[in-house]
């Protein structure tokens, strides 16, 4: 059984100034094994509102990053209320007739309807139709036509919008999360 040697340092003090940031360093009693090191916040007040990587020390604001969270899961939320519709009228789409499954996988690969390799899809059509396999998604060369001729440019737009809308705000909490970098150091 091994001896561990541990130091505290003080590193920084802590953002509301009454407490520190202490790194802490695990040494053991032989040569081969490696010393840990790793952060703690000793500030009651700071560990409610500040999150401490152990690994690097860096301090991250939890207010704004779950703020960030949020708006970056009503982002995706908007991204995939447009990609659902797209899919709602997709069993409205005039299909061309295929001859083969190699021309059905090259025609929904170009038009963006289909994303794997050519086995993948014959091992998919076994128990799939096509309707079934082909999916919209939202940079599919297919979506101008697909809009214009089955659905409404309206609500697409709309959508459009409020997941651009949704992404700038989710970007734009991204980089207001507050980060505090500790001086590194032995």
């Amino acid at each position: 059984m091994g001896v561990w040697e541990t130091d505290t340092y003080n590193v920084a003090a802590c953002p509301c100034g009454k407490g520190h940031v202490q790194r802490i360093v695990e040494t053991p009693d032989n040569g081969w094994s490696r010393t840990n090191e790793s952060y703690e916040l000793a500030c009651a007040d700071c560990e409610k509102a500040w999150e401490i990587s152990s690994y690097s020390g860096t301090l991250t604001d939890r207010q704004t990053r779950k703020e960030s969270g949020q708006a970056s899961a009503v982002s995706q939320a908007a991204s995939a209320a447009v990609v659902e519709y797209l899919n709602s009228l997709l069993p409205s789409w005039p299909f061309p007739s295929f001859k083969t499954q190699g021309t059905e996988f090259e025609y929904l690969s170009v038009k963006g309807l289909y994303e794997g390799t050519v086995g993948q899809y014959r091992y998919q059509r076994r128990a799939q139709t096509l309707h079934d396999i082909a999916e919209v998604g939202a940079h599919s060369s297919i979506v101008p036509e697909l809009v214009k001729k089955v659905g409404g440019m309206k609500k697409y737009e709309s959508l459009v919008a409020e997941a651009k809308t949704a992404k700038q705000t989710a970007d734009t909490k991204y980089k207001a999360i507050k980060y505090i970098s500790l001086p590194q150091g032995k």
